[in-house]
C-alpha cells in the first residue's frame, strides 16, 4: 500500500504506541498504523488557535514524543516569543495548551527534528532543597 498525503507534505512525525502521528492541518491530525496491516487515517480535532489564526504562516509547527504523550510546539520563525506548546487530549481530540514540561526538555530542529529528554539527565535543575519552583516550558530550538 503506498500512502499518500494530499494535502501537503508530512512535516514532523513521531511514533507512540505503535502508531505514527503528523499534523495535516490545525484541525487534522493524521495516522499511520503498520500493524496487523498497513494503515492510514486520519482524526477530525477542533481547530487549534494559532498566532495570526492561519496554520500555515505558524510555522514551523512540529509534533513532539514525551513519556507516551503527544505535544505540539508552534513558533513562528520571526519571533521566538511567540511559542505555544499543546497537548493532544485524545478522550477530547483536542489540542490543550501546556504550561510546563516539569522534568521534560523539548528539543526542535529546523529539520523537522524533535526530541524530549529528562532535565535531570542533562543536568538542569527544576527546584531547588526548599520548595518546588514551578517550571516554565523548556523548549530549544538548534
Amino acid at each position: 500500500m503506498r500512502i499518500v498525503v494530499t494535502k501537503g507534505k508530512i512535516q514532523s512525525i513521531v511514533a507512540i504506541d505503535e502508531k505514527f502521528y503528523f499534523d495535516i492541518s490545525a484541525s487534522e491530525l493524521g495516522v499511520i498504523k503498520l500493524n496487523p496491516n498497513l494503515t492510514f487515517t486520519t482524526i477530525q480535532l477542533k481547530t487549534l488557535k494559532v498566532s495570526r489564526n492561519c496554520w500555515e504562516l505558524a510555522l514551523p509547527h512540529l509534533v513532539v514524543e514525551s513519556h507516551g504523550r503527544l505535544h505540539l510546539v508552534v513558533y513562528d520563525r520571526n519571533c521566538i516569543r511567540n511559542m505555544c506548546l499543546f497537548e493532544m487530549d485524545f478522550s477530547r481530540l483536542e489540542w490543550c495548551s501546556v504550561d510546563r514540561l516539569y522534568d521534560q526538555v523539548f528539543f526542535v530542529g529546523k529539520l523537522h527534528f524533535t526530541a524530549s529528554y529528562s532535565a535531570r539527565e542533562l543536568g538542569l535543575k527544576a527546584f531547588n532543597q526548599t520548595k518546588v519552583i514551578p517550571v516554565i516550558p523548556l523548549i530549544v530550538v538548534i
